[in-house]
């Protein structure tokens, strides 16, 4: 499946499954140093086995929180991991997003998470050709826990 290399999420829907859905729960412009720079909020469901989305990067840093199941969470060359209810993650500004998928075949994963970035800039952009193994071998050998 080819995606396009750029996606606004405000578009609907984020992942290469079609049954992946993703809700902004709020973006909001900062008081900062740096002038014109945005968080916003997203609520994603992962139903059970969804392989979530394709490699992408984000327009800056990423601070998440799993609600509920578990989460495959990959970044760049870093081993996989699978998070659990009450667990957290970030991503560096310019990391690239291997793995954003549902650990569980049998479970709802729902994560919520704050994108920085610029007004107007897509809130994911997909890395073409970028590796990674299956999600299943990606399950095999990841990391589990804190």
């Amino acid at each position: 499946m080819s995606n396009p290399p750029s996606k606004d999420l405000r578009d609907g829907g984020c992942c290469t499954s079609s049954k992946s859905n993703l809700a902004i729960v709020m973006e909001q412009a900062l008081i900062t140093p740096c002038p014109d720079v945005v968080a916003t909020v997203v609520h994603l469901t992962y139903p059970p086995g969804d392989v979530g989305s394709d490699p992408h990067t984000h327009p800056g840093p990423v601070v998440g929180y799993v609600l509920e199941g578990e989460f495959l969470f990959q970044v760049n060359e870093g081993p996989p991991r699978v998070l659990k209810a009450g667990e957290a993650f970030h991503e560096k500004d310019g990391d690239v997003h291997v793995w954003s998928a549902n650990g569980s075949n049998s479970t709802t994963c729902k994560v919520v998470a704050t994108v920085w970035g610029r007004p107007g800039e897509p809130l994911l952009t997909y890395v073409e050709g970028y590796p990674r193994v299956s999600r299943e071998k990606a399950l095999e050998v990841a990391v589990r826990g804190k």
